[in-house]
């Protein structure tokens, strides 16, 4: 079997390593091997580094030192402050851990000491000869339309200053330097907007990404190493090796039609080694899905929990009885919420006793994606990162109101559908900007875009049960993102949501590794 050597660049949590490392090829191998990976924030590193000490100790299919990674997880999930080289030590994985923090690079790239290290791991890790794919997504705080806004209202702001808007440059040079068969580029779909100086930013990246020696300076137009590159959507009129002919909204990529339970659409730019092509052209289009999955679809066998009292005793009785007595206020104030509303409020049956974390499966309520996707690997059959987080009693009666709203008119409730006595004291909640602050994720649909701002609030995820009053877990948003139940998040809970929203849906880059695969000739 041919490995093929994957470097993983800003790589987050490792949504987009996790898939290519999952792929399975027709012979049931794993052709992609991650030889380097690098990201700057510390606890999507330590995600990182325990995930790949899981697939070093899988690999080497010792079931003692997979049960032992076992004990690293839970040691994690019980220890605050505990790291996964010490956790790792202490379970007796010493050897496994020399192996991955080699591998797992916490460094900033762009900065010496970060381009260092980065270079000195791949000349190790690339040594022999093998096909090379370069993955990741550079940081996109600088092209996503939330952060310009944030940016136009900082003094003396100029984007062309900004280091992140050229951070893709650090793909450049590995492209320039190490000539990957395949590169996998993913970002923000605000790129395709973005300018600085009045130059379109996305142009720029395909002109340099096309010939990355030319944009460094190495070599002249036409010359040096060379790249055709390709959308995930191919269009049948567009020439497939001419990236002229494809237009900008080509790249975008809508997770949701490809299987992810998520409307995430991001832009995707393959870049395939213009040399190794050939001269026949290559469809290099994801397949389709007939129905999307759901939220429903994948949240299922998760159980039930409440929410927390913010800024009082956080009992389940005194949970009780503080939602009930909003329940009672939404149901007198019918006039303002609607009839129907206040008659489904009236009807609900509250659980006499819910928690706040959970490590156990509802019985008998997986369905076969659950099984095949989530679960398959999980040896411990407990589930990870499932614990609510706390709210005020107002935000608690706004998402008591928006699930009933929502379960009675087949959407979540805008601004304008709010009673006055239960809008946020925001200066724009009427202008129609917010109009969607407060968001249920409905059971037959699916959710909207996870995004990293779920480390703040959980305001646009609110579960769609009433009787459990609350936003989404990470892991609901983990399986959202379609990431194994096995994928443990470390650090606080606040990293990971951030994590999470940050990441690339591994099933989605599990379909990516296989058409790249095929274009390597090993699927």
């Amino acid at each position: 079997m041919t490995d093929v050597k994957v470097i993983d660049l800003f790589a987050g949590p490792g949504g987009l390593s996790e898939g290519f490392s999952g792929f399975v090829d027709s012979k049931a191998g794993r052709p992609f091997k991650v030889v380097v990976s690098a990201e700057m924030e510390q606890s999507a590193h330590a995600t990182l580094s325990l995930r790949a000490l899981q697939r070093t100790v899988r690999l080497q299919g010792d079931i003692v030192d997979i049960q032992r990674v076992g004990e690293v997880t839970e040691a994690l999930a019980l220890t605050a402050g505990i790291g996964v080289g010490q956790a790792a030590e202490a379970a007796g994985l010493g050897t496994a851990w020399k192996q991955v923090s080699t591998e797992v690079l916490n460094i900033e790239l762009g900065t010496a000491a970060g381009d260092e290290r980065l270079s000195a791991a791949l000349d190790t890790g690339l040594k022999g000869s093998s096909p090379l794919v370069l993955i990741g997504g550079p940081p996109c705080q600088a092209y996503s339309l939330v952060g310009r806004v944030r940016n136009r209202g900082k003094v003396g702001y100029r984007p062309e200053a900004d280091a992140r808007h050229f951070l893709y440059r650090q793909y450049l040079a590995i492209l320039s330097a190490r000539h990957p068969d395949v590169f996998i580029m993913e970002n923000v779909t605000g790129i395709l907007s973005s300018k600085v100086a009045g130059a379109s930013m996305f142009s720029q990246i395909l002109a340099d990404l096309a010939e990355p020696d030319h944009a460094l300076g190495v070599a002249r137009l036409g010359h040096g190493v060379r790249y055709r590159l390709v959308p995930l959507v191919a269009r049948a009129e567009a020439g497939l090796w001419d990236s002229s002919a494809f237009l900008p909204s080509d790249y975008v990529v809508r997770a949701e039609e490809h299987g992810v339970p998520q409307a995430r659409h991001r832009v995707i730019i393959v870049g395939l080694r213009d040399e190794a092509c050939g001269a026949a052209p290559l469809e290099l289009s994801l397949p389709k899905v007939e129905r999307a999955r759901s939220a429903g679809d994948v949240l299922s066998d998760l159980p039930p929990l409440r929410s927390g009292l913010n800024q009082s005793a956080d009992g389940e009785a005194e949970w009780l009885k503080v939602v009930r007595t909003l329940c009672n206020e939404l149901i007198r104030a019918e006039d303002v919420c609607g009839a129907e509303v206040a008659a489904f409020l009236r009807a609900l049956e509250w659980r006499p006793s819910l928690p706040r974390r959970a490590t156990r499966y509802l019985p008998r309520r997986s369905n076969q994606f659950i099984s095949n996707w989530y679960r398959a690997q999980h040896e411990g059959r407990v589930v990870h990162n499932h614990e609510t987080r706390t709210h005020m009693a107002s935000d608690l009666k706004r998402y008591l109101f928006c699930a009933a709203y929502a379960a009675v008119n087949g959407r979540s409730p805008t601004s304008t559908d709010f009673p006055s006595d239960l809008s946020p004291e925001h200066a724009n909640w009427a202008s129609g900007h917010f109009a969607d602050r407060f968001r249920v994720q409905l059971p037959t649909r699916p959710s909207s875009t996870v995004t990293s701002h779920l480390a703040k609030d959980g305001h646009q995820f609110i579960h769609w049960d009433p009787t459990q009053c609350r936003s989404l877990t990470v892991r609901e948003a983990a399986r959202l993102q379609s990431f194994p139940d096995d994928y443990f998040f470390v650090g606080p809970r606040t990293a990971q949501f951030t994590q999470v929203g940050n990441a690339v849906p591994p099933l989605l880059a599990t379909g990516i590794a296989g058409l790249v695969a095929a274009h390597l000739g090993i699927g």
